[in-house]
């Protein structure tokens, strides 16, 4: 595996996949995403309060550290991503 094309999305809960689910088996839970690169893995989650838009928060740490490296939020799933990629990028500099 290459860790210089991008992240690579290892999950992602989407709204309809919750709302496909059984009763039983629908709880109330956030659609989130994971990214791995390059040692680390990001988390997205998406707040989804009715009363304000949609904030996707982002945490970044090394894989297996329950330490937070870098944390942020955006107002887009993309713009989420786009940062997760920038932060991460300075890694792919440091190992040129």
């Amino acid at each position: 595996m290459n860790g210089n094309k991008g992240p690579r999305l290892l999950a992602h809960e989407r709204q309809k996949d919750l709302e496909e689910a059984s009763p039983a088996a629908q709880t109330p839970t956030v659609p989130n995403a994971r990214v791995q690169k390059n040692g680390f893995v990001a988390d997205i989650v998406i707040s989804n309060h009715e009363s304000a838009p949609q904030i996707f928060h982002y945490v970044i740490q090394h894989e297996g550290s329950t330490e937070i490296v870098h944390w942020g939020q955006e107002l887009s799933f993309q713009r989420a991503l786009e940062s997760i990629e920038q932060y991460l990028a300075q890694f792919n500099a440091k190992k040129a």
